[in-house]
């Protein structure tokens, strides 16, 4: 039997970490969910999920999840075979999905969706126990067990970013469709991962499949950046404030010197301008029909007047 240098196998699998634990952008929950190492204590955080739904009248079926944690189980034993796992690797494993049930659990429609998924998880899953018989090459093996690996952090990753937003309660139903799209790329790549599995491909098969995860998960970033960025520039149209400040300018360059000056002398000109009365916060002005021309040069003039004489004010949102 062909061996993949052992170096290199960790290599693949410490890259994989690597990634997850940056793009997690957590430490503190990272740290939490290596505390978890096993199915056992998945298995301790669900019988406390039952007890707890019981309870609240609210019991849901986590029998749904039951086969996907069985797929998951012999994944962790395929890979603590041919691999000679660290921790890390099934921490990251079996933490993520302690994780996801008990936050999801705080919101009916929210467990109900991770456990849809997990249910549409553990069907296209492969059985892992079979490796050993349709491989007769551990380095085949060994890549493929790299690509379910990255495909479950993957999925892990979209699922825990979503479900430690704020304020969940109140954003779910809007926000989970599109992560729900996000997810079902994951899935398609399982399920095409489950296939390489079930037959004697070449390892270059295997490679051009997780080259084309990364670009299908990549084109999915860069076309929801695209899609954020375009509502936000709409938004800004929309709720910007038009400003003023060149017409006013223009406005005032156009008069010419010396015009409206008698009315700035005007007691109740200064008063409007200086708010000394705080009952005078309306200038009256009219002119003889016909002299727009005039009528204009005066408005100029005030509007001059008020940009020189008016302090700015602070337009900020404090």
């Amino acid at each position: 039997m062909t061996a993949r240098p052992p170096d290199a196998v960790q290599t693949a699998f410490d890259s994989a970490i690597q990634d997850f634990k940056q793009n997690l952008k957590n430490p503190g929950l990272y740290a939490q969910i290596l505390q978890t190492t096993s199915i056992n204590q998945v298995y301790d955080a669900t019988d406390q999920l039952q007890k707890e739904q019981s309870k609240n009248g609210r019991l849901q079926h986590l029998s749904k999840i039951e086969p996907f944690l069985n797929r998951l189980k012999g994944y962790a034993d395929v890979v603590d075979t041919f691999v000679q796992a660290k921790p890390d690797i099934l921490a990251l494993i079996w933490g993520p999905i302690k994780l996801l049930l008990v936050w999801a659990d705080a919101l009916t429609q929210s467990f109900a969706a991770i456990s849809d998924i997990l249910e549409e998880l553990g069907s296209l899953l492969p059985e892992f126990c079979e490796a050993r018989r349709i491989f007769t090459d551990s380095v085949r093996l060994q890549e493929i067990l790299v690509l379910f690996f990255r495909d479950m952090l993957d999925f892990y990753l979209i699922t825990i970013q979503f479900f430690s937003l704020n304020r969940l309660k109140f954003l779910f139903e809007a926000l989970w469709p599109k992560r729900r799209d996000q997810i079902k790329i994951i899935t398609k790549h399982i399920a095409r991962h489950r296939d390489l599995m079930r037959t004697e491909v070449r390892l270059e098969e295997i490679r051009a499949a997780d080259e084309a995860r990364q670009r299908e998960l990549e084109h999915f970033a860069r076309t929801e950046e695209d899609a954020i960025k375009q509502e936000y520039f709409n938004l800004r149209a929309h709720v910007s404030p038009k400003t003023y400040d060149e017409d006013l300018y223009r406005y005032h360059e156009a008069v010419c010197d010396g015009t409206g000056k008698w009315l700035f002398r005007d007691q109740s000109f200064k008063e409007w301008t200086t708010h000394s009365n705080g009952s005078a916060r309306i200038l009256w002005l009219k002119g003889i029909p016909g002299a727009g021309q005039c009528t204009s040069g005066f408005e100029r003039a005030i509007v001059g007047r008020v940009i020189t004489s008016f302090p700015r004010q602070n337009t900020s949102c404090e």
